[in-house]
Order: structure tokens, then sequence, then C-alpha cells
């Protein structure tokens, strides 16, 4: 079974993201959730993930400093960014070629999550 983690410091984006994406697969996805990069690295180490679904900007430590962690330890990991902040919408960051999806469509990037793990098994 794929699993996807969700990795945001708002509880609310926590609960919301497993809701909608067992709607759409219902368990054929295990989706586990992170409140910090902390969390989300421990998560890791006790099982492969298949995609990680992170908010960009967090206390600490941001989601772009989690994903190039994640894919020194484990080089397979897919990683989507996500920020309600509009003037990082859209940005591309230097090791990835996916932009930073807007929050205001939730729906639409847990669609594109579910299915990048789900094309992983």
């Amino acid at each position: 079974m794929a699993r996807l983690l969700v990795v945001d410091d708002d509880p609310h984006v926590r609960e919301l993201v497993p809701k909608l994406a067992y709607k759409r697969v219902g368990s054929a996805l295990e989706v586990l959730h992170a409140s910090d990069v902390g969390e989300a690295l421990a998560i890791c180490r006790a099982g492969p993930v298949a995609v990680v679904l992170s908010d960009f900007f967090m206390p600490e430590i941001d989601g772009p400093e989690l994903v190039r962690r994640l894919r020194a330890s484990h080089p397979g990991v897919r990683a989507l960014l996500m920020t309600g902040d509009s003037a990082t919408v859209g940005k591309q960051l230097p090791e990835s070629d996916q932009p930073v999806r807007d929050k205001a469509d939730l729906d639409a990037i847990v669609d594109e999550a579910v299915q990048l793990a789900l094309d992983g098994l």
C-alpha cells in the first residue's frame, strides 16, 4: 500500500487532506501526517513514503529543506510543496521542476498527490 505524508503546521490542513484523499481512493492509500519536519523525518525513517505533501513555510525548518533532507536519505520520494502565500505560488525550486501549489486549490493538490502515490505502486 502506498503511503502519503502530509506535513503542515496547520492542524486544519492535516485533518482535511486525509479526508479528501480517502474520499477519492478509500483505503488504497495510507495517509500519514506530521506537524513539523522532525515528525516527518521520524515517520519516513519508520517506513517508506511514496509522496510527501508539505507546506512551504513552517516554523524552524521549511518545506524545501524538508524535501532536501528526505531526498538525501530517500532518493525515490516524490514531493509536492504548497502554500497560502501568493508571492510563492508558482515558484520553482532549483532541485525541482514542479511549481509550488496554491493551498486555495487544495482539492487539486490532493488529487495530484494521490495520483503520484498510486502511480508508484
